[in-house]
């Protein structure tokens, strides 16, 4: 892959030789001491040890998104971190790792607590093999909550750090509850969604005939469990309809790199 970008994901010449390109983009003091600091990534698998590096649409995307969320955790923030909207294929799993071992360095974010969150469990084993892989580049070792009793345990003991791997299903309610207990309340603590296209919607309730109660999803309940909590959603396939709107939920998009720059 080329690097086609100097200053941000937008500054692409379209009429400068490719190696000027890269010697103005990558080889910016700056940024080069920051790539090589937080964008090369080990890999084992078993036999040996793979090396990986970001792409410029990576480098970069996880740059916008580390400002916006830093925006939106703030006193005056949303707690809307973006949408961080790669194609398929693009690398997300590295995209997310980059931007969770800047995250966890970061002084400003104070020691935070980021749970990565997926809809399905054989993601959610494959993203955190992923991060166990990158532990070096996130400074520490994550860990996976089985079921919701040991969410709760791992979130409403910790003051501070960690990163915590779930489903999205494991923030339901416990038989009698009628709401979900608040597990944090830190505005240092970020929620990284991956699919965030299909997750993160059941804010509305829905009336259960066959009780006679209303329903929320769990979406609601995960906002009522960590109420100052900064949300940022990966996905390569946003959507926009009256009751899914992916940018309603996280914000506007911090980076965008779509299947045209993909074959480009």
């Amino acid at each position: 892959m080329f690097w086609r970008t100097v200053s941000d994901e937008k500054d692409k010449p379209l009429l400068e030789y490719e190696l000027e390109t890269m010697v103005k983009g990558f080889f910016n003091q700056k940024l080069l001491l920051e790539y090589l600091h937080d964008f090369i990534l080990f890999e084992d698998d078993g036999s040996k040890t793979i090396k990986k590096i970001a792409g410029y649409h990576q480098f970069h995307g996880v740059r916008e998104a580390v400002k916006a969320i830093l925006t939106a955790s703030g006193e005056d923030g949303d707690r809307r971190g973006g949408v961080f909207w790669h194609t398929q294929g693009s690398g997300k799993s590295i995209s997310m790792s980059c931007l969770v071992g800047q995250l966890v360095q970061h002084s400003e974010m104070k020691n935070p607590t980021i749970i990565v969150i997926t809809d399905r469990n054989n993601l959610d084993d494959q993203l955190f093999q992923t991060f166990c892989d990158y532990k070096d580049l996130i400074k520490q070792s994550p860990v996976q909550a089985d079921n919701r009793i040991e969410l709760r345990e791992l979130l409403d003991s910790r003051q501070s750090g960690g990163v915590i791997f779930t489903t999205i299903q494991k923030f339901g309610l416990l038989k009698g509850e009628k709401k979900h207990p608040v597990l944090c309340a830190r505005s240092n603590l970020i929620i990284v969604t991956d699919e965030a296209h299909r997750t993160q919607y059941g804010l509305n309730a829905k009336f259960d005939k066959e009780n006679d109660i209303y329903k929320y999803g769990y979406a609601y309940h995960l906002k009522e469990a960590l109420p100052e909590a900064t949300f940022i959603g990966f996905t390569g396939t946003p959507v926009a309809m009256d009751d899914k709107d992916t940018q309603a939920v996280f914000g506007e998009y911090v980076s965008i790199y779509d299947i045209n720059d993909a074959v480009e």
